[in-house]
Formats: structure tokens, C-alpha cells, sequence
């Protein structure tokens, strides 16, 4: 017989940050217990991070749906129950000791990760399944024996071999987030479902973080479906009687986050030697169909329209890496029948709403995700990861019109990053490049563009408070940070252009059926893009022509030095 080893609740295995900045292994019980003395989850990656705060958020869930906040047994029924408990918690500012104590007293059994029958978030039949080495198993070098890493991130024994904590951490990634890699080994009529990414790589993962780890958890402790009615009874993995075991099994959309959150998409079994984890047996587990998979608390959703026979739904849409996440800020604002909130972004709404937490506060949201191979998605290519915060008021429904006020400007700044891009293909044409070949340039100069918004547009977007600020006066004094940063940007990139760009060129362009002769130049391609911006940022006709003398001057001093 095996011999049992590393219980999870009592070993030291989760990485945490501590409020005084240094870092610390805890246990499972300890991180929850102690949750209120870490800032939060320190591991390799941040997507590691966020399949762990899962876990730990499928432990509180099942917990605080049977007992109250002293430990009596009382399920929630009603939306009340699910607001007073949650309510009662976020006063304590600390969980209460006992009922976890008694909790993971209880199912102790289950948390080893190694054991003969019931190893954790592990599967025995997975014995049968593919055999992989620990560089596939540690997320940050994702190796496969047949596609070695060329600048791996480790070498040697460190490699090869991983300690139990370590090893566990990456367990509950690589359920979350595995390739498409893997090769069935069912024949195809006991199939239920093909081969995919796990789930949590397919989402648009983002959760709220707050200044400790209890707050984070707390915050995403949703206790209410859609904000309405409690979630059926939670059953996470490790109370089901019988363990997953199956190959590529089709089932029912869990019906509560708890059974979401340890769900199997890939049957992993850890192999050990000498006190180290050397590898891995793995098969594609669990599987369900993600449109309408509203029991998912924390991704994005993409709204796809109705067609012939099939009714409208949602579905969730992944980040994209080239995309910075003040760009998306309407995930946490619309509200239209084409649109759907992440459900932690519901929850606090809820929250506000009811009075339950203030509206005054700074709020942070965090999206995570990993970036997948575009053709087979047998291998992972980047990791995505940001932050956004901005005062929470800003969700209420009140404050439709500073949400309205901030996607007008965010759609203003797409125009602007448009107009960028074509006064820098302009640039290129005027320096003797072919007007069919301009998408390059521009395109480098839109990212140029994004690149020079993204700090000053977060920083004006954290320092509205709805309740207190004038939405004119707050608005020009972005549309003067704007402006600084589009001048600045125009002289970069008439600055960079080829000398021969002053003089600029005739070329031939089609315009509808007819052909017509077009003359670029630089001094004419700036004066399209200030005509733009003044447009659509107008200015006090004395300020314009500060702006304009100096944009001139610089420009017809710069091309002086470059001849």
C-alpha cells in the first residue's frame, strides 16, 4: 500500500504575501484563518494565484452556506440569509476560526495528495492516461518532451523534480488552465466530448481584489445567483462519494460555484520519488457546454446574436494579450440585453446597493489569463495579467451619466488611435512608401498610442469620485492630458519620418471608379490629424494657437537639423 503523505490543510504549501511585505508558506487552514494578516497569494504565476483563491473560495462557500458566522447550523434560504451572513462576515473582518476548524476536521481525509483511493483534485484512472514529466506539469516552463523550451526558465534537478508543495500548487493550475495537447485513449464511440482547453483558459478570468487576502476572498464570496437567490446546496469535489474517473465525460453545468470551482477538466495523477513529485499521468476529465454557464462568477462574456435556429446566448470571451484593460472598462459598466457583467462585478453592485459596503472606496479588479497557440492550442504563449481600479460609486446605477461620460471617451480615444494611424501611414507614403502598404506603420503608431494613454487614463479614472466632481470639469481636464499626449506623439512621429517627408510626393490613388493624384507631406499629414483632434477636442481659439505655433515650430526646426 502507498504510503498516505501531505495533508493540505495542515502543510505548508500555499505562497502568501504578509501586510508587512514579506512572503510566507501557510497551510490551507492557516490561509483562511489568517487570511486577514496577507495582502494576498504570492505563487509562480498568476494564474496559479487565481485557481488557488478558487479553491480557497469553494471552502468558504460550503462553509458559510450551512453555518452562520459563530458556527450554528443555519443554510441560507432566502436572498436576506445570503446579506445578513455575508454581511456578519465582512464585519468580523477575520473568518471565524471554528467553522472552518470543524470543516476541514471533518473532511481532513480527502485532503491528501497523496493517498490510494482519494489523492486531491487527483483521479486514480489517470494512471492510464498520457505520462508527462514535471517541466510539463511547473507552469512557468510548460514543456513537453517533444518541444522543449529553447530558454527554459530552470535546469537541472529543478527541473526534473519538485517538491510536494510546489507540485500542489501547480496541480490545481494545470486543472484549470492545460492545452489542447493531450491525445484521447477511449476509442471514439465512448467519447462524449473532443479534446479542449481547460476551462478556466477559456475564460476572461477577473476577480476583485481587496487591500488583505480575507477581503479578496470575501468580495468574491458570491452568495447570491444573479444577485437575486441563494445557489442550490454546494458540493465541491471532495465531498462527492465517488471520485471523477471517466475520460472526456459530458456533464450538466455545475449548478453552484463551489462545484464549478473544483470540477475536473483534466484527471491528473502525481507520480512521486524520495520525497519529490517527478511527473504526472494525465487524461481529459470533465467537459460542459459553456453558452449561458452563468454559474461562472468570474469571467467576461461575449454576446453572440441569434441566428437561424439557434436563440441568442453568451459565451465567455477571452482576454486579448494586445489589449490593455482600461480599453475594456465596459465589461463593468453595460448593462443592455446585449451585454452581461462578470458576476463578482453583480455582486458588489448588489452589495452597494443593499448598503452593505461603502461606495466611497477604490476598487480593484485583476484579469488573468493565459494566451494559447493560435492554430492547435497545444501549448501556452504568454500570460496575460493587469489591474484597473477605480472609485466602486462608479457601478451604481445612479452614476449612469459618468458611465456614459467615460465610454463616450474611451470611444473618442478609438477615433483618436485611428486618426494616429493614419497620420503615421501618411508619414510613410510622404517618405516614399507605397500608399497599399501602410497598415504596418500604423498599426505600430496606434500601439505607440494605446502605450501613452494607459497610465494617465487610469489615473483620471481613478481620481473621479462620481458624488463629489463636476462630470465638464473632470472631462476637459482629461481632454487636456489627452491633447499634451497627442501633440507630443504627432511631433514623434514627424520627427522620425524620412527628411524627404517635408516635401512629400504626388501619387496616384483611387478614389471610387476614378483615379486622382494625392499630394502627402508631412507638414500636410499633421495639419489632417490637429484638424481631427481640434474636432473632436475643441479648444478656446487663443489655446489652439499656442499649440499650433509651437507643433509648427518644432516641426520646421526638427526637419532643419535632419537636412
Amino acid at each position: 500500500m502507498e504510503k498516505i503523505e501531505f495533508n493540505l490543510i495542515d502543510e505548508p504549501w500555499i505562497r502568501v504575501n504578509r501586510l508587512d511585505g514579506e512572503r510566507e508558506m501557510v497551510s490551507l487552514k492557516d490561509a483562511l484563518l489568517r487570511a486577514h494578516e496577507f495582502s494576498g497569494l504570492a505563487g509562480e504565476m498568476p494564474t496559479q494565484d487565481v485557481a488557488i483563491l478558487r479553491t480557497l473560495l469553494a471552502v468558504t462557500m460550503t462553509v458559510f452556506y450551512r453555518v452562520n458566522e459563530v458556527g450554528e447550523p443555519a443554510p441560507l434560504e432566502t436572498e436576506d440569509d445570503a446579506l445578513e451572513r455575508w454581511d456578519a462576515l465582512w464585519a468580523n473582518r477575520i473568518f471565524p476560526p471554528q467553522p472552518l476548524i470543524d470543516y476541514l476536521n471533518k473532511w481532513h481525509e480527502r485532503f491528501w495528495l497523496f493517498h490510494p483511493e482519494r489523492p486531491f483534485m487527483q483521479a486514480i484512472s489517470a494512471a492510464n492516461g498520457t505520462d508527462c514529466g514535471t517541466p510539463k506539469l511547473i507552469g512557468e516552463i510548460s514543456e513537453s518532451g517533444s518541444k522543449p523550451r529553447l530558454f527554459a526558465c530552470r535546469a537541472g534537478e529543478g527541473k526534473e523534480k519538485i517538491p510536494y508543495d510546489e507540485a500542489a500548487r501547480w496541480l490545481l493550475s494545470l486543472n484549470g488552465f492545460d492545452d489542447a495537447a493531450l491525445k484521447p485513449h477511449i476509442p471514439k464511440d465512448q467519447r462524449e466530448a473532443t479534446i479542449t482547453v481547460a476551462w478556466l483558459g477559456k475564460l476572461g478570468l477577473v476577480y476583485a481584489k481587496g487591500e488583505t487576502l480575507f477581503e479578496t476572498l470575501m468580495l468574491n464570496l458570491t452568495l447570491l445567483k444573479d444577485g437575486r437567490e441563494p445557489w442550490p446546496e454546494p458540493t465541491p469535489d471532495w465531498e462527492l462519494e465517488e471520485p471523477r474517473s471517466l475520460e472526456l465525460r459530458k456533464i450538466p453545468l455545475p449548478a453552484e460555484p463551489a462545484a464549478l470551482y473544483t470540477f475536473h477538466p483534466r484527471l491528473i495523477l502525481l507520480k512521486r520519488a524520495k520525497g519529490f513529485v517527478t511527473g504526472y499521468s494525465i487524461l481529459c476529465g470533465d467537459t460542459f457546454d459553456g453558452q449561458n454557464a452563468f454559474t461562472e462568477q468570474m469571467t467576461v462574456w461575449r454576446y453572440v446574436p441569434a441566428k437561424k435556429e439557434q436563440a441568442a446566448y453568451f459565451y465567455p470571451l477571452a482576454h486579448f494579450a494586445d489589449r490593455q484593460m482600461w480599453r475594456d472598462i465596459g465589461v463593468f459598466y453595460n448593462t443592455s440585453e446585449t451585454s452581461k457583467r462578470p458576476g463578482v462585478v453583480e455582486w458588489i453592485c448588489t452589495l452597494q446597493e443593499k448598503g452593505i459596503i461603502s461606495s466611497d472606496d477604490i476598487i480593484q479588479f485583476v484579469r488573468v489569463g493565459n494566451r494559447y497557440d493560435i492554430s492547435m492550442k497545444s501549448c501556452v504563449t504568454d500570460v496575460i495579467t493587469s489591474n484597473l481600479l477605480f472609485h466602486s460609486s462608479l457601478l451604481k446605477k445612479m452614476n449612469d451619466a459618468w458611465r456614459n461620460r467615460i465610454m463616450d471617451e474611451l470611444g473618442k480615444c478609438e477615433e483618436m488611435a485611428f486618426r494616429v494611424g493614419l497620420l503615421a501611414g501618411n508619414l510613410y507614403v510622404a517618405g516614399g512608401g507605397s500608399t497599399s502598404n501602410t497598415s504596418g506603420p500604423a498599426d505600430l503608431a496606434k500601439e505607440q498610442w494605446y502605450f501613452y494613454l494607459s497610465e494617465p487614463f487610469t489615473q483620471w479614472l481613478m481620481s473621479i469620485d462620481p458624488e463629489k466632481d463636476d462630470i465638464d470639469v473632470k472631462t476637459e481636464e482629461w481632454h487636456q492630458q489627452l491633447k499634451k499626449i497627442a501633440f507630443s506623439l504627432g511631433d514623434e512621429l514627424v520627427f522620425d519620418a524620412p527628411p524627404k517627408a517635408l516635401f512629400g510626393r504626388t501619387v496616384n490613388v483611387k478614389s471610387g471608379s476614378k483615379i486622382k493624384q494625392q499630394h502627402y507631406s508631412a507638414p500636410e499629414a499633421l495639419a489632417w490629424f490637429k484638424a481631427f483632434l481640434f474636432k473632436t477636442y475643441p479648444k478656446k481659439e487663443e489655446n489652439y494657437m499656442a499649440f499650433d505655433g509651437m507643433v509648427v515650430a518644432n516641426l520646421t526646426s526638427d526637419f532643419s537639423q535632419k537636412l
